[in-house]
């Protein structure tokens, strides 16, 4: 598909980019594409909210043994780019916050907790994981109406 257009390698990127500038283009293609389906449901009326998810290459967690074995790799291709391009798309949700944006960072909202939350090396939760970003989500939703909690700390599991 981009092989065609000069300059672009198979993903769209730019190959001879140095590794911060490929970090900045790979975040402005996300708050580009997030703009893109806000635009999108802003034309249907329909209320946009853009959740960045954690992951585990990017946390303060202290992982328990069985989690660490089965949820983080040192051989994992996710790991270096999660490690790079998460800190810029964390700034990117508090620009996007600040711009009005119904966007929210739920990045740390599992390191505080020290039961099992992934369920394999890439990015995927478990039951319990699913749940506490359920009610991270539940918790952004309905305070949006009312902006009590602005970061929506607090969510309880």
């Amino acid at each position: 598909m981009f092989g065609d257009v000069p300059h672009l390698d198979e993903s769209g990127m730019q190959p001879e980019l140095p590794v911060a500038e490929r970090v900045q283009e790979i975040a402005t293609l996300w708050q580009d594409s997030a703009r893109t389906m806000r635009d999108i449901c802003r034309a249907q009326a329909i209320p946009f909210f853009h959740v960045l998810q954690p992951n585990q290459y990017y946390s303060k967690k202290r992982f328990n043994e069985e989690e660490l074995d089965m949820a983080i790799s040192a051989t994992t291709p996710y790991r270096e780019g999660v490690r790079l391009v998460f800190p810029q798309l964390v700034e990117r949700i508090r620009k996007m916050r600040r711009s009005d944006w119904n966007a929210f960072d739920a990045t740390a909202i599992f390191d505080q907790c020290l039961e099992t939350t992934y369920s394999d090396n890439c990015c995927h939760y478990n039951r319990l994981g699913n749940i506490i970003l359920r009610e991270f989500i539940v918790a952004c939703l309905l305070d949006k109406g009312n902006r009590i909690r602005p970061q929506c700390s607090g969510v309880s599991r």
